[in-house]
């Protein structure tokens, strides 16, 4: 259906009113509109009544209908009915296509074209040779107009031309696709509309953070961190902190330049030595200390390099001089109570401190101490470190819930039993041990679509952390679910399909169902929502499945509501079994039909009814 323009179009017609025309053929010299126009294409037409003296015509825009050669007068643009519909009278009449001159592109007496509407021009290449080219629309959108699906790789921009003088260039100045952003290359390569070449200076006023160098004159105040060498002069106020050699003169009032310096030539502050002034411009004398450096005053200085009085420690003599060693039975003489040795830092002793106290690793005399009561050898056990019974049991304890998972015949084999269908309780952790090596190549995964990214679905992660590659020791996969996790889930093979089976999720069957009200029209029965369905029925109602996803199964429970009489119509993907029993509606008060489901595929849901309960 398109609108098309033709020359040479025009049949006669006997139509009368204001209704669509029925074409009756062209002359010899003539074109039909069936000849250039095909159904539900439009096109300006014109009819005109042949008798003389019969002023009945109209203009307008027509759709043409292969059915029958009609011509839908669709919208009137002039007539002789002031506009609207001509009501036509008996007698032959002449409709043709027509190009109206409201609808006419031309050039005024100055050789301007003013076109109002929309334009569109398709085509390769499009060229304005004008010298100035004005776009009222403040946005100028290039790449298309709709967003991209995919990379294309194509950089976008403005591509110029110009001479430097001695070659002709061309420049770009856009996003650059490769690189993520912006860039100004003043001789550029366009290469299938990816630009290469070195990029530009740009002459800015700068506001943001600059990654890069900077090569020139800052003019203006700079806010923020300069991290990298400054050479050239700096004008103006620096406020924070100057990390680095500073080569040349800072020049300021008092107060101007606030921070550290790593040198100076003087003291901002004099300090007193011995009495004397000092701001480090010139060298100062001290009294009492002569020439040579030797100073004659009294008093003890900070630091030696040994005590003129050597003293004993523990019986060993100490000047300073070097280390002493002090033997265990130097430290002989009183016998340390646990609070005596609590004292020390404030908190139970153990057996490190006691190590240090003495040199020598605890004995059991020495844990005594710390408890007031005989150490046992499982107590040695936990301070020393040797193992005891209890962590032997304990790092022999296997994970909680281990399953085995194999592959044979390409399927998983869940504690031996080939595509298994499971039952998982939230909170309660699972580990799938997947360190056969038949597991090579196949890392389990989970999904709430049955063969997960094989059909369509993606991986469900919440609570579920691999560790290992799957088919060598020490790999598996811990899973612990939610309380808020699907009821239903898939387990299947991350690199090949058909290899898993169904996973119920909760604490019991009985638990897992929805309740819904079918009252009337439509009700959509969503088999992911949950297993087991409870419908109760309060108008008649249509049923729809969502989510038919191969494997699910379950029970739908129908329950009329107090007044009963209401019936529902299964949709066109359940089927019957050819020797189930039949599905009879019970609409009395307060009936109970029970329907089980299982799901084929998308086309095919096996319904079986189980039968009525009051």
């Amino acid at each position: 259906m398109a609108f098309l323009l033709k020359d040479r179009v025009k049949e006669t017609s006997t139509t009368t009113g204001t209704g669509a025309f029925t074409l009756g053929g062209a002359s010899a010299t003539f074109d039909t509109f069936s000849s250039v126009l095909s159904d539900g294409d439009t096109t300006y037409y014109a009819i005109v009544h042949a008798a003389t003296g019969t002023d009945e015509w109209e203009v307008g825009l027509g759709t043409f209908a292969s059915s029958g050669s009609t011509l839908t007068r669709t919208t009137v643009l002039s007539s002789s009915n002031s506009g609207s519909a001509t009501n036509f009278s008996a007698g032959d009449k002449d409709v043709f296509i027509t190009y109206p001159a409201d609808k006419a592109i031309f050039k005024d007496g100055s050789g301007n074209v003013t076109i109002s509407g929309n334009l569109t021009v398709d085509g390769t290449t499009t060229t304005v040779n004008s010298t100035t080219v004005t776009v009222d629309d403040p946005i100028f959108t290039i790449g298309g107009d709709s967003a991209p699906s995919s990379d294309d790789n194509k950089d976008r921009g403005i591509e110029f031309r110009y001479h430097n003088g001695s070659a002709a260039k061309v420049g770009f100045f856009g996003f650059d696709d490769s690189t993520g952003k912006f860039t100004f290359i003043p001789d550029a390569t366009n290469s299938s509309e990816v630009f290469s070449g070195t990029a530009g200076t740009v002459v800015a006023a700068l506001e943001g953070n600059v990654t890069g160098n900077v090569t020139g004159n800052v003019t203006g105040n700079l806010t923020g961190n300069v991290t990298g060498d400054v050479t050239g002069d700096v004008t103006g106020d620096v406020t924070g902190n100057l990390t680095g050699n500073v080569t040349g003169n800072v020049s300021g009032t008092a107060g101007s330049a606030t921070g550290n310096a790593a040198t100076a030539t003087a003291l901002a502050t004099a300090r007193n030595i011995g009495g004397v002034s000092f701001d480090g411009s010139a060298d100062i004398t001290l009294p009492g200390v002569n020439s040579a450096g030797n100073q004659d005053t009294t008093g003890n200085a900070a630091t030696a390099t040994a005590l003129e009085t050597a003293r004993q420690i523990a019986g060993v003599n100490f000047d300073g001089t070097a280390n002493i060693a002090i033997a265990p039975t130097d430290l002989n003489g009183v016998t340390s109570t646990a609070a005596e040795i609590n004292i020390l830092d404030g908190a139970t002793l153990d057996t490190a401190e006691l190590n240090i106290l003495d040199g020598v690793t605890a004995t059991t005399a020495e844990l005594n101490i710390l408890d007031g009561v005989t150490a046992t050898a499982t107590e040695l056990n936990y301070v020393d470190g040797v193992t005891s019974a209890i962590q032997t049991q304990l790092d022999a304890k296997p994970p909680l819930n281990t399953i085995a998972v194999t592959v044979a015949g390409g399927k998983f084999l869940i504690d031996g039993t080939s595509q298994h269908s499971m039952s998982l309780v939230p909170n309660v952790t699972y580990r799938f041990d997947q360190s056969d090596s038949s597991n090579a190549t196949h890392p389990i995964k989970f999904s709430t679509t049955s063969n997960g990214t094989h059909n369509s679905g993606s991986a469900f992660t919440t609570g579920i952390t691999s560790t290992g590659t799957p088919g060598s020791a020490g790999a598996y996969t811990d899973v612990k679910l939610e309380n808020d996790a699907p009821q239903v889930l898939f387990y299947y093979c991350q690199n090949h399909s058909g290899m898993g089976a169904e996973i119920n999720v909760g604490n019991s069957a009985i638990e897992d169902h929805t309740s819904l009200t079918a009252a009337g029209s439509t009700l959509t029965i969503d088999l992911a929502a949950s297993k087991h369905f409870i419908v109760t029925m309060t108008a008649n109602t249509t049923f729809a499945f969502d989510n038919i996803d191969a494997g699910r199964s379950g029970n739908i429970v129908i329950k009329e509501d107090g007044t009963g009489g209401h019936s529902f119509t299964l949709p066109s993907e359940a089927k019957t079994p050819l020797n189930g029993a039949a599905i009879t509606q019970q609409t009395g008060a307060n009936k109970v039909s029970v329907l089980s489901y299982h799901v084929l595929d998308s086309s095919n849901v096996l319904v079986n009814y189980i039968g009525e309960f009051a």
